[in-house]
């Protein structure tokens, strides 16, 4: 079975390139699977996560994969590989090709590939995309084999406006070596790219109303972004300096998990933010908004997890002052965290992939 994945640029660090690694290291130990990555761009030298040596990376261009992603900057990039992308699929055959997210999509489609063998597989929200390109989404992908969304409510968004060919196949982690830990460190910790998207500035605002009734308690945020400056001068102007920690990007998140008790995720909008599911199987304690779209199909009841109505902060600090004051609660709901993510277990997820092949390919 050869399996391509189109991305845009796999030298990139973020969920699409994670979610790849994962995946594909453990479809490689499938004898089945011959699996090749066609990059557009290669920014950096090599990839940031780990690939198996039994998958095939392939670069189109040397070209940097510049702009913030859905930004015109990214779609002008893609209308200039159009040219290679056509030339490298005629001469290069596959069974079937996962195309990761709808410009990568859009960019097969105006090669003219037959979209017949083609997984549009979307890593965002329903509606993260405007008017003028939902319209255009909706005509690309009426044509695929098959689209594959990461959340219920994805799905039924895009089945609302006509589409058929859907199914829901969450994002993967590995569920290996690990155990429950106390809970008992005064320190919150949350994941993520330092943009908007993620809602830091929401956290500093929330955690700075609370500081003084728990001085001990310290919040790391670990990951990079251009809000680095921005926020920094928010905590410093908030006071938080002390207590408040940018922490910058590791590729040892275990370990730092371990470290912690609550994990906060303050996002304004996600896809399926692979970054909770990773803090619940390693038992913390995790409250999240209720944003679109993801947190409702991993938190899926109180007994997980916190679900706070989308940025109603009063009820976040209500949450987290809580889990603060609140051992018992804490260790009660990181027990039944670590156990209700089995399901996101890689090798569960990559037989739910291998039945979607088989069934597109009889």
């Amino acid at each position: 079975m050869k399996i391509c994945y189109f991305i845009g640029d796999i030298t990139t660090t973020g969920g699409i390139e994670r979610v790849l690694s994962i995946l594909t290291t453990e479809q490689s130990k499938d004898s089945e699977f011959d699996i090749t990555i066609v990059s557009q761009f290669h920014s950096h030298p090599t990839p940031n996560y780990f690939f198996d040596n039994n998958v095939k990376i392939v670069y189109l261009s040397e070209k940097k994969f510049d702009g913030h992603p859905g930004s015109l900057t990214r779609f002008i990039h893609h209308f200039e590989m159009i040219g290679k992308v056509r030339k490298f699929f005629m001469l290069n055959r596959f069974d079937l090709i996962l195309s990761q997210s709808f410009p990568n999509t859009f960019t097969l489609w105006i090669a003219g590939l037959n979209m017949s063998r083609v997984i549009g597989v979307e890593h965002v929200f329903y509606g993260y995309y405007n008017s003028v390109i939902r319209r255009i989404r909706h005509v690309v992908y009426k044509q695929l084999a098959q689209l594959v969304v990461l959340t219920n409510n994805d799905k039924s968004a895009f089945r609302s406006e006509g589409l058929s060919k859907i199914v829901t196949i969450a994002n993967p982690v590995v569920l290996s070596n690990r155990s429950c830990f106390p809970l008992i460190n005064k320190k919150i910790i949350s994941v993520g790219r330092l943009v908007y998207q993620k809602g830091f500035d929401t956290l500093i605002e929330i955690f700075g109303n609370i500081h003084l009734k728990y001085p001990d308690w310290v919040v790391e945020i670990y990951g990079s972004g251009v809000l680095l400056r921005e926020l920094q001068s928010q905590v410093d102007k908030a006071g938080l300096t002390s207590c408040f920690k940018f922490m910058g990007v590791t590729d040892r998140i275990e370990c730092e998990y371990h470290k912690a008790s609550i994990f906060a995720m303050p996002s304004r909008f996600e896809g399926f933010p692979m970054v909770l599911v990773e803090a619940m199987s390693q038992g913390l304690a995790c409250i999240s908004f209720d944003c679109p779209n993801g947190p409702s199909d991993i938190i899926c009841d109180e007994n997980v997890g916190m679900l706070i109505e989308n940025q109603k902060k009063a009820d976040f600090e209500k949450g987290l002052s809580r889990l603060i004051e609140n051992a018992e609660l804490r260790q009660q709901i990181g027990r039944n965290a670590f156990e209700s993510v089995e399901r996101f277990d890689v090798r569960n997820i990559v037989c739910e992939w291998k039945d979607l092949f088989q069934k597109i390919l009889g």
